[in-house]
């Protein structure tokens, strides 16, 4: 008899609620359309702000941009795929400047930093980079000169 009453209740107060697959953190509101996690502090303002903090990604030491480790301790084809779109914050060193940095399958893509300036700066002038070996200096040449 309990149990009837218990799974009658059960029901009863679940049927009432739907259930979303996404998800809102910091508030009791929906979440944007289209977003599965949507971090907020409190409703847009007139500026459409909705937190005064950010967002603390895990920092990490990579120590090769081919290679999930320190992520996974093993590294197969199956979990490469598996971390496609997985980022951190690389906390830097001398040969792989700091920033954020995304796993694609194959290898950690982006950084910011002067590589994304100077890559900015190459791509939208006319200008031929160089970049030597030592991955921390780049000289730029006027292709008319060259």
């Amino acid at each position: 008899m309990k149990s009837k009453i218990l799974i009658t209740l059960l029901l009863v107060l679940g049927y009432g609620h739907s259930f979303y697959g996404q998800v809102v953190v910091g508030g009791a509101t929906y979440p944007v359309e289209g977003a599965l996690l949507d971090i907020k502090e409190y409703q847009a303002d007139a500026e459409n702000t909705t937190a005064t903090k950010g967002l603390l990604l895990p920092r990490v030491k990579l120590s090769d941009l081919s290679s999930l480790k320190p992520v996974v301790q093993t590294e197969t084809e199956v979990n490469k795929k598996e971390h496609i779109g997985l980022q951190v914050y690389h906390i830097g060193d001398d040969e792989i400047p700091a920033g954020i940095k995304t796993w694609n399958g194959s290898i950690w893509t982006g950084g910011g930093g002067l590589n994304k300036i100077l890559g900015f700066i190459c791509l939208h002038f006319p200008f031929k980079c160089i970049k030597q070996q030592n991955r921390k200096s780049i000289s730029m040449r006027n292709i008319r000169n060259s």
